[in-house]
C-alpha cells in the first residue's frame, strides 16, 4: 500500500512504528559504544554476515509489513538500508576478536 493511500490513522500508526524502529536502532548504536568503550563481549548476532537483517531495524525494514510496506516507495526509505548495512558491518569489524 502506497503512503498516499493511508488514512490519517494509518499514517499516524506508520509514523509511530518508524519511531520505534529508529529508537531501537539508537539503542543498538549505544550498545556498540558500550561494547567498544568498555571492551565488552559483542553480541554474536552482530558478528554474523547478515547482521543487517538480524537487528530490529533490519528485521522491520526487510519484512515488507506495516509502515515498511507503506514507505517502500519513498526516497528516504531506500536510504535506510545502506546506512544500516554500513553501520552494522563496521560494528562487526570493530568487534571481531
Amino acid at each position: 500500500m502506497a503512503i498516499q493511500q493511508l488514512s490519517p490513522e494509518e499514517l499516524h500508526a506508520a509514523s509511530a512504528e518508524l519511531d520505534r524502529c529508529l529508537y531501537n536502532h539508537d539503542e543498538w548504536l549505544n550498545g556498540l559504544f558500550g561494547t567498544l568503550i568498555c571492551r565488552l563481549q559483542p553480541d554474536q548476532r552482530d558478528l554474523e554476515r547478515d547482521a543487517h537483517r538480524l537487528c530490529r531495524l533490519g528485521q522491520w525494514y526487510y519484512s515488507g509489513c506495516g509502515a515498511a510496506a507503506a514507505l517502500v516507495d519513498r526516497p528516504g526509505f531506500a536510504e535506510l538500508a545502506p546506512s544500516t548495512n554500513a553501520r552494522i558491518n563496521a560494528r562487526r569489524t570493530c568487534c571481531k576478536p
